[in-house]
């Protein structure tokens, strides 16, 4: 296990170095100059060129790219030249939310996409079937931004129950489920119908290999070889 986790990780930094390039690359070509972003339409060229030499901008492109990459090694990802904040300490602030409205996706993902993608696969071409079927379809066809629009309008607008901007505070529990209800309903809705469609898959698969076929012969009860033989191996 451990040496599959070294290899994905020694793995991904080729990725991530590509990634980063093309970041640098496109940052490099987009039109503007973002020493006159910071300091203004009207500012002086003096000002901007100081400014510029100041950012590293008027070095050769592949020392520009061998500070970008040696900053990024180092966790320094720049200042901000909107807010004028270190963009690492921005990101710090705002990540403890961003992770809680992943884990809370994922969970709802999981807890109820698991269970209807295997009420699909055993009763296939029922109606539970039909029904999984059409709502994994629509949540995989849905964009994740117009969901979250039908949920505002409705919970929000219609119905105020919800806040529809925000955060939430951490030392307010109520406050906090308040604010993340609805953010954790639109991404996990996307991945529950994700979820089901592959739990639906997998299932299915295992239902006709031989071994479960063997244990049907042998009058081994329904439910013993669904639990132990056939989610085991799918999921």
């Amino acid at each position: 296990m451990f040496s599959y986790v070294v290899r994905r990780i020694l793995q991904s930094i080729p990725i991530l170095l590509i990634v980063l390039t093309l970041v640098f690359i496109v940052v490099r070509v987009l039109p503007g100059d973002p020493a006159v972003a910071a300091l203004g339409d009207y500012a002086s060229k003096e000002a901007v060129n100081a400014l510029r030499e100041k950012m590293g901008l008027n070095a050769p492109l592949w020392l520009q790219y061998v500070r970008f990459i040696g900053a990024i090694g180092r966790g320094d990802l720049g200042v901000s030249i909107i807010t004028g904040y270190p963009v690492a300490k921005q990101v710090a602030t705002v990540l403890p939310h961003t992770l809680l409205l992943t884990m809370s996706a994922i969970v709802l993902g999981y807890l109820f996409g698991v269970p209807l993608g295997i009420s699909a696969a055993v009763r296939r071409n029922s109606f539970v079937d039909y029904f999984n079927r059409v709502f994994s379809l629509l949540g995989l066809s849905v964009p994740a931004f117009y969901l979250g629009i039908l949920l505002i309008l409705l919970f929000s607008i219609k119905i105020p129950l919800f806040p529809v901007v925000g955060a939430g505070e951490f030392s307010n529990l109520k406050d906090l489920l308040r604010h993340l209800f609805l953010p954790a309903l639109t991404l996990g809705l996307l991945m529950m119908a994700y979820i089901t469609r592959m739990s639906r898959s997998s299932i299915l698969n295992i239902l006709g290999e031989d071994y479960v076929r063997t244990a049907h012969a042998k009058g081994v009860a329904e439910n013993r070889v669904l639990y132990k033989h056939v989610l085991r191996n799918a999921l």
